[in-house]
Parts: C-alpha cells; structure tokens; sequence
C-alpha cells in the first residue's frame, strides 16, 4: 500500500472526476501489457470553464468509478489463484475531500502495478 496522501479540505466532484480520469489510462496500459482487452473509452477532458462545481454532480463521478471498478474487477478475475475481494471502506459520511484522498492511493497504487506489469507482463495472467 502506498502511504495515504495528505487529505485536501475543499475538494468537489470535478476534482475527483479529474482524478479518476488519471486512473483509467493506466488500467487500458496494465491490461494491454498483459495481453488483456478493456473497453475503449476517452473520458473528456473538462476545460477550465467547465469546471464549474456546480455542473458537476457526485452522480457524474460515481458514473466514473463504477466504470473503473468493473474494469479492475475484470482484471482480478483474471488472476490466476486470486482471493475473493472484501470490501475497504468504513461506512460513514463522506465528502469530495475524502473519496479525493482514496482516488489518490488508487492512482498510486495503478502506477505501482503498471511498472511491475512492464517489467514482467505475464505477472496477471500467468
């Protein structure tokens, strides 16, 4: 696990959107080093002026991370000897700052197996 980025107070969706639009190149990258397919998507790039907060709705940003969760979950299942996935997460309330924080150990994480997946490409599937 990497170490935690710093939690940013004032976060709002379209900071998380832009994060998670970071995170879904490196998944295609991981799995087609693997030999692996996934959909072909561009997430667009929000110009300056259409990062108004108020355009931006956590429901956009959900769209976007259950994209990317069905993506990895495609990838662990194609693991060889994997474990089920247990669920992460502490059930509370949470604000844009937060789920900020947990897109940033994603991207970290996603940048860690991308190395590791260039050195060794059979290192998934086997």
């Amino acid at each position: 696990m990497p170490n935690t980025p710093t939690f940013e107070h004032g976060k709002q969706p379209i900071d998380v959107y832009h994060l998670l639009g970071q995170c879904y190149p490196r998944i295609q990258a991981i799995a087609e080093c693997s030999g692996l397919e996934t959909l072909t998507i561009e997430i667009p790039k929000l110009e300056t002026a259409d990062d108004d907060p108020t355009q931006m709705k956590s429901r956009d940003v959900y769209d976007l991370a259950i994209l990317l969760v069905s993506e990895l979950s495609y990838l662990h299942g194609k693991l060889k000897d994997t474990t089920a996935l247990t669920q992460s997460y502490a059930r509370s309330h949470k604000v844009p700052a937060h789920v900020y924080q947990q897109a940033g150990i994603l991207l970290l994480q996603l940048i860690e197996l991308e190395m590791q997946v260039k050195a060794n490409p059979e290192c998934l599937t086997g």
